[in-house]
This record gives structure tokens, C-alpha cells and sequence, in this order.
């Protein structure tokens, strides 16, 4: 996990589960490209974690906030597949990077959704002691 910049615990309001949550050099530099970092809804996106990975609720419903599934067959191909899979988990260079986090057969790609801004990454599919890990990896900016 040499690129890991920080982890935390983030426990859930629901107490689900516990999510450490690592932000990668990709994520960071993804931010800073985007000026993302400068807007509020930036911040609004990472509190959003808060409300925990629910495995009863793994798709969006549409005007709730919280971290959600993006699956790679669905068509068709938004901006947030294309970020996720196509140029990201299907680069070598990247998939070493999350290597170092879990196993790539054990992971699903997600989004955490705030109004406005999504911030993407990977979480483990299987939570062990309460606990799993999402890896942040990107952003997406509806830029209306």
C-alpha cells in the first residue's frame, strides 16, 4: 500500500459496518485535475460515506445520498463506468495499486453520491469482523 496517503475508520450511522477508508496518488491527482478539492461538494461527497455501504440498498435510489454499486456490464457506458473500469482497473499500473488493498476478484466498483459530485472507487465484497475497505480512486462532476 505504498500509495496510500491515509486510511480511517469511518463507522457508519447505521453501525453496518466499520469502512477504512485509503485515498490513492490517482485519487488525489484526480481531485486536484478536477479543482474538485475547492468545492463544497466535494466535502458534502466524502461525509457521505457516513451513511454507510448497506448491503440491502447496493443501487441508487434516486435523491439518496451514500455509497452505491457501479456495475461494469451496465449499458449504457456512463462516464462513471469508463473512469471505474475501462481507465482504471483495466490498466495494469492501477490494478498493482489495489493489489496492495485486497484481492481484484473480491472487489466491486462503487460511488459515493452527493448532489452534483460523485466520488468513485472499490470496496471489498466481503466484510469481515464489521470491517471492509473502499479505495477511493476518482471523481465525477455533473458540470451543468
Amino acid at each position: 500500500m505504498k500509495n496510500t496517503i491515509f486510511g480511517i475508520v469511518y463507522k457508519g450511522y447505521d453501525e453496518i459496518f466499520d469502512i477504512e477508508v485509503y485515498l490513492t496518488l490517482s485519487f488525489i491527482k484526480n481531485v486536484s485535475k478536477e479543482k474538485a478539492d475547492r468545492d463544497r461538494l466535494f466535502l458534502n461527497a466524502l461525509s457521505n460515506i457516513k451513511y454507510g455501504y448497506n448491503k440491502a440498498l447496493l443501487n441508487s435510489i434516486g435523491g439518496k445520498d451514500g455509497v452505491f454499486n457501479v456495475y461494469e456490464d451496465y449499458k449504457p457506458k456512463n462516464s462513471m463506468i469508463k473512469k471505474l473500469y475501462d481507465n482504471y482497473i483495466n490498466n495494469s499500473k492501477n490494478r498493482k495499486e489495489l493489489e496492495g488493498y485486497f484481492k481484484l476478484s473480491n472487489i466491486q466498483g462503487v460511488r459515493i453520491v452527493a448532489h452534483g459530485m460523485r466520488i468513485l472507487g472499490f470496496i471489498n465484497k466481503t466484510i469481515d469482523n464489521n470491517k471492509t475497505k473502499l479505495v477511493l480512486i476518482n471523481v465525477d462532476i455533473n458540470k451543468k
